[in-house]
């Protein structure tokens, strides 16, 4: 196994590109909320569940590999248990190539009823665009489970996100089956849409469950270490796009450096400074420090703990170089997701980090 392959396997960052199961080439860690997404939709009554996750955390690999099972779930003869929409800018695109079977076996119907009467006659453009927006209604009609892949949006593409969750209501009142709807969970507030939603979070990996789906695409690999990789896991808090982006940057920067394998965690801390992490981290964080110097000391301070272990707030405030003030807004700020507080000696509390 080479620096090589294992760089272009970490080279694919997103889902659209990635294949799995016996025909690809990438292998699918399958998570408890994506078992009990496939569970719900096929076990009970029509189902409207937002699926969402910070990103990078597998939303489109999620709804890639559920499509893939749910393809195999018996059902009657010429009969498409499960469409899967990549929501693009062009709605009426994204619906033709979700439908494209649909639309296909229309037009092929047309063609041959149009030459019964007719032999040297074509459809006109106006004929085919009847017959695909019919085939569309009858697809979304018909189908048991409409999996939708929404893009990852900025903070100033709200209006963006709106305009698509009213296409996804309107699928919602014409279809009759379930729909899965993919989404950012930075950005799942705001809208009365949400709370007519079943929400299935996705949850950062594990270190080491991302380590053990490397393992598994790479059994016996030499070339990194373990210690290596789980540095490489643990900087990357849990979000796998982020494991293969910070896989490929060591990878590269260790080849350029002439350096003989294998890789080790000096080699990680060389490669992922604290900026590249602050520059993936900055979505999440926007919403609770508005500040950009202020994410830039909570980012640290995730980083100084996961070297140190536990400390307290005296001692947070004396590595930002900050107020006990400022560093107990930053502690409060992370608290919820990234850290937590423990009894130390007395009143004092320790900060560490959350596993």
């Amino acid at each position: 196994m080479s620096l090589e392959e294992i760089a272009n396997w970490a080279s694919v960052l997103t889902g659209e590109d990635r294949r799995f199961g016996e025909n690809g080439n990438h292998y699918y860690y399958v998570s408890d909320p994506v078992k009990r997404l496939i569970w719900k939709i096929t076990h009970l009554n029509r189902q409207l569940i937002a699926l969402i996750g910070l990103q990078g955390t597998g939303k489109t690999s999620a709804l890639k590999y559920a499509f893939s099972k749910l393809l195999q779930v018996p059902t009657e003869e010429d009969r498409n248990p499960v469409i899967f929409i990549k929501l693009t800018k062009n709605l009426q695109e994204s619906l033709e190539r979700a439908c494209t079977g649909a639309i296909s076996k229309s037009i092929k119907e047309g063609k041959r009823e149009l030459h019964a009467e007719h032999p040297f006659a074509t459809l006109t453009k106006s004929e085919i665009k009847e017959r695909t927006y019919w085939a569309i209604r009858q697809c979304i009609n018909e189908v048991d489970i409409i999996l939708v892949d929404l893009p990852d949006y900025s903070k100033s593409d709200r209006r963006l996100m709106t305009k698509d969750l009213s296409h996804i209501q309107e699928l919602w009142r014409k279809s009759s089956g379930h729909i899965v709807v993919a989404i950012q969970e930075e950005l799942f507030k705001g809208h009365f849409f949400f709370g007519k939603m079943s929400v299935i979070k996705l949850k950062p990996l594990k270190p080491e469950e991302l380590v053990d789906v490397f393992k598994t695409q790479f059994p016996d690999c030499k070339v990194i270490t373990e210690n290596a990789l789980t540095l490489i896991a643990e900087l990357s808090r849990g979000v796998f796009r982020r494991f293969l982006k910070y896989l490929g940057l060591t990878i590269e920067r260790f080849m350029l450096s002439g350096t003989e394998p294998p890789i080790k965690p000096e080699n990680v801390e060389d490669a992922i400074t604290v900026d590249v992490i602050i520059e993936d981290m900055e979505l999440e964080l926007y919403d609770t420090f508005k500040d950009s110097r202020m994410r830039h000391q909570a980012v640290k301070l995730l980083n100084h703990l996961r070297k140190v272990g536990k400390i307290n707030q005296k001692q947070i405030a004396d590595f930002l170089n900050v107020t006990m003030t400022t560093a107990g807004r930053i502690v409060n700020g992370l608290e919820d997701r990234y850290i937590k507080r423990e009894r130390g000696k007395g009143r004092e509390w320790l900060i560490s980090l959350k596993v």
